[in-house]
């Protein structure tokens, strides 16, 4: 003859067991800053020596204001004897972020049409990246390996080019 309280006990524990079972809750991502997000694209790819850029090379070079964002990571080849970058641009929530994402649009392609005559061997770096969104972060990454480069930045972003 059993005794219920065992049984009892013996389900209790199988039911606590199966819950431990299930799949953790997704982890939601820090808020990063855009020096961060950098930080990590170039961690996660071979980039040449970077260096960062001003404010005044930011806006003369993509032709926006720095005020539109309300944080931002350029870096470029120290050197400049390759086109790799990485461009993290967080726009302000009143500013127009299709016109900043066609600035850098229009910049990578620029870039494309300068190295296509100057440095031909560097061409596959630009035509392998990808500009990508994410809740008003644009991410431009110009490296030796982009599928690197693009899964340093993890899910829920979306190409826009």
């Amino acid at each position: 003859m059993r005794k219920p309280g065992i049984v009892c006990s013996l389900l209790l524990c199988l039911a606590l067991l199966l819950t431990g079972c299930g799949q953790e809750a997704p982890k939601a991502e820090p808020d990063l800053t855009c020096a961060q997000w950098s930080d990590k694209i170039q961690a996660a790819a071979e980039f040449a020596a970077m260096t960062d850029v001003n404010e005044k090379y930011l806006e003369k070079a993509l032709l926006i204001q720095a005020s539109s964002l309300s944080d931002w990571a350029f870096r470029r080849d120290a050197e400049g004897a390759t086109p790799e970058m990485i461009l993290l641009l967080r726009v302000k929530p009143e500013a127009d972020k299709a016109a900043v994402i066609q600035a850098v649009k229009d910049y990578l392609e620029e870039r494309t049409l300068l190295y296509r005559d100057y440095q031909p061997d560097q061409l596959f770096k630009l035509e392998n990246a990808s500009i990508m969104e994410k809740d008003g972060l644009i991410a431009l990454a110009v490296s030796p390996d982009a599928e690197k480069a693009a899964s340093a930045l993890g899910g829920g972003w979306n190409r826009v080019q």
